[in-house]
């Protein structure tokens, strides 16, 4: 099973990208942030998409992690 919030930590983490710079770059606060990774608060499709906006990541990096997804450049 997928399991998004960890994905989404680990490649923040990867990257050195703090909590406290994706909630500021969302608007939000920290706490309301870490609620959504920690699952305290549902995260929804639309939150996750700007997450990885916010991060400068890819939703499909996300959902593949820790594998990345490369399109097939034949097609």
């Amino acid at each position: 099973m997928i399991d998004i919030q960890e994905n989404i930590k680990a490649i923040l983490a990867e990257r050195g990208i703090l909590q406290k710079q994706v909630a500021a770059r969302l608007g939000i606060t920290d706490q309301a942030y870490s609620n959504w990774l920690t699952r305290k608060a549902d995260l929804s499709f639309s939150q996750i998409q700007r997450i990885c906006e916010a991060a400068g990541i890819s939703v499909v990096d996300v959902v593949t992690y820790p594998e990345r997804y490369v399109p097939d450049q034949s097609l």
